[in-house]
């Protein structure tokens, strides 16, 4: 006799919030203001999610190199514009450091998703 197991597929809890940039990290990651309701914010640091940007430390030059674009061209991203709350981010869970791996979209002509933007422009690699 056997047993059938069966397993539950949870999808995750998606979270979307209005945000704005405080400071960018580094290429892939960045700390924004998150939009609560209520008059209510939060400060919280963000992981863009499926992409990984070279690091600022390495010891490659070249990946230095790339890791100060990386984190420029994130800061332009992201950047305000007179728009107040000019990004949406949607989120469900946290990395091993503690920061909420995210999507974010630009509340912009574009409606550009970040991470997207980013590989597209040779600036990060698909994190596996």
């Amino acid at each position: 006799m056997t047993m059938a197991v069966k397993q539950e597929f949870e999808f995750p809890k998606l979270k979307t919030f209005r945000a704005r940039l405080v400071r960018v990290i580094d290429g892939d990651t960045a700390e924004v203001e998150l939009d609560l309701g209520f008059g209510i914010t939060a400060t919280q640091r963000l992981r863009l999610l499926g992409i990984n940007a070279c690091e600022l430390h390495s010891k490659v030059p070249e990946e230095v190199v790339l890791a100060l674009a990386a984190k420029k061209r994130l800061g332009e991203l992201l950047a305000n514009n007179g728009n107040l709350w000019n990004l949406s981010i949607t989120t469900s869970k946290t990395e091993k450091y503690g920061r909420w791996l995210a999507l974010i979209v630009t509340k912009d002509i574009t409606m550009a998703e970040v991470g997207q933007q980013l590989l597209a422009e040779g600036l990060a690699k698909i994190d596996v």
